[in-house]
């Protein structure tokens, strides 16, 4: 808010955001004060800045200013003047983790390519990983610089050793962005596991046919035990049914 005068009466009172990409904005008077809601544009840098309030009179003459004028009229400067200044805040990069990342991993080693979203509307200075144990021998600890895929991810290919554990292991991710605002240090988790087994069966139809042979030999072999006990009392006899 502003407190403005003018012996003439004051018509507005605006603050002029247009070099930085934005607008210039009308305050509303409340009573003696100026105010008003306005909004920062994407151009504007982090850090101190100069606000530019502009003011016109009934008479529409207007002027533009950047410090107070305590004296009342403005080529008159007073050391109780003061700069008109807007801090504008950095805030850290944004990382989105994605789901939980679950990679199949058997008899040979795996070669796998790790890919993450990173937003920050000041742009990125670097987004980097620590792949703990599944980083090279002896570089467990180190951070590996990500590399931008031009569309707000980034990727690092990463060799997935045989000899690794099983499981879920939990890497470190971080960046920082064109003015040195640095994100905390996200998890990402990645789970291990062994190949799903395949289970390899016939087809419906080749179950029928085996049951349908199964089921001639069973006949075959009782219509041949019918026949030996028919016959088996006297040669060439019929048995308990005898000649007539």
């Amino acid at each position: 808010n502003a407190e403005v005068f003018d012996g003439h009466g004051v018509s507005s009172v605006s603050i002029d955001m247009r070099e930085f990409g934005g607008n210039l904005t009308d305050l509303n008077r409340v009573g003696d004060v100026w105010a008003g809601q306005v909004e920062i544009p994407l151009g504007m840098s982090p850090g101190e800045h100069l606000l530019k309030v502009r003011m016109v009179d009934t008479f529409d003459s207007s002027i533009t200013v950047q410090r107070t004028i305590t004296s009342g009229q403005y080529h008159i400067e007073s050391t109780m003047d003061e700069d008109l200044e807007i801090m504008v805040m950095n805030e850290p990069p944004v990382i989105d983790i994605g789901e939980l990342r679950i990679i199949e991993i058997g008899d040979e080693e795996v070669d796998y390519v790790l890919t993450i979203s990173v937003n920050d509307h000041d742009g990125l200075n670097w987004v980097k990983v620590k792949l703990g144990i599944l980083a090279p021998p002896g570089q467990s600890s180190t951070w590996f610089t990500m590399t931008s895929n031009g569309d707000g991810t980034y990727s690092k290919e990463i060799s997935i050793k045989t000899y690794i554990a099983l499981g879920t292991h939990e890497l470190l991710v971080k960046a920082m962005d064109a003015y040195g605002s640095q994100s905390a240090e996200e998890p990402l988790p990645i789970m291990l596991k062994e190949p799903d087994a395949k289970i390899t069966t016939g087809s419906t139809s080749d179950t029928l046919t085996y049951v349908a042979i199964g089921g001639l030999a069973i006949l075959a072999i009782a219509g041949a035990t019918i026949y030996v006990m028919r016959g088996s009392d006297e040669e060439g006899g019929l048995g308990g049914f005898g000649d007539a």
